[in-house]
């Protein structure tokens, strides 16, 4: 998909909502908000009669055929992926068939899929700045009096002063402060309690386990279809020894300079493959699931 960017205060954009299959959904935006989108980038969406946050996917040209809403919020400043990781997800979403809302938003911690807002704060430097900083001295006093702005009065002063946010921010006119509703207790409870790591221990010996005959052919055939698109089925019962044969494929992959993602189908499964994988390959691994925190 591409994206193509207009001088218009209005356009028309396709946005990926999750929990909502693989349909995109068109609004409008409008350019007053401040901001050049960028894809999956999130924003807020008026929705039935809820308000949900869908990613933006793509500028569209075609006529609607009824009155379309409009955007009402950017949530994010900037994407939360980068381009190679945005494409990968997309063919994921292509791939397996999924929607493209859920597929972005399972990308992402949790902890970010929850709503936070912005507000700015004048800084104890804002007189000072007010005589050298070269904005009218309008738009300053109502930040001034304002106290605490929110993204929908930011918006409302880039009417006026394109880029304004941007310019206050990076001039140290403005600070930048998170917060999010019914946070503050969780924040406290967090910080009382000690740092606690789950450890998996790595198995023994594992590196120096020689695969046996029926291991070895299956390595061997693996192996000399590397660098091409060929899925194989690794058939035997519980304690056969299948793992072995993915860590011989997988060093095999990573001597040649390829990586290896390897998909678990649930988390409690996770420990011990890792516990296995850790005595094959070290420390050179990652473990990445659903009930990480950051």
């Amino acid at each position: 998909m591409t994206c193509l960017f207009f001088e218009m205060k209005k356009f028309l954009i396709n946005i990926a909502i999750p929990n909502t299959g693989r349909r995109l959904f068109t609004y409008r935006y409008n350019r007053e908000l401040g901001q050049v989108l960028n894809p999956g980038q999130r924003v807020i969406v008026p929705f039935g009669k809820r308000k949900l946050i869908g990613y933006f996917i793509e500028e569209t040209k075609s006529t609607p055929s009824r009155k379309l809403r409009e955007v009402i919020e950017i949530v994010d400043k900037r994407p939360l992926f980068n381009k190679t990781l945005y494409r990968f997800l997309l063919w994921m979403s292509e791939y397996y068939y999924a929607g493209i809302g859920d597929t972005l938003n399972a990308a992402i911690p949790p902890n970010l899929r929850r709503l936070k807002r912005p507000h700015y704060i004048p800084s104890d430097m804002f007189e000072t700045l007010m005589e050298k900083y070269p904005l009218p001295e309008k738009s300053l006093k109502k930040i001034e009096t304002a106290g605490k702005l929110t993204t929908r009065d930011i918006t409302f002063l880039n009417k006026s002063e394109p880029g304004l946010l941007e310019k206050l921010l990076e001039a140290d006119v403005l600070i930048e402060s998170w917060v999010e509703k019914n946070e503050g207790s969780t924040i406290e409870s967090v910080q009382k309690k000690p740092d606690i790591f789950q450890y998996f221990k790595p198995r023994a010996n594992v590196s120096n386990i020689k695969p046996n005959n029926e291991q070895a052919l299956a390595v061997k055939t693996v192996n000399e279809n590397l660098g091409k698109f060929s899925p194989w089925l690794l058939y035997g019962i519980t304690g056969s020894g299948k793992t072995l044969v993915y860590c011989h494929v997988a060093s095999e992959v990573i001597k040649n300079g390829g990586s290896v993602l390897i998909l678990v189908p649930e988390i409690a499964l996770a420990g011990t493959l890792l516990s296995y994988f850790k005595s094959f390959f070290g420390e050179d691994i990652a473990l990445l699931h659903s009930a990480l925190r950051p």
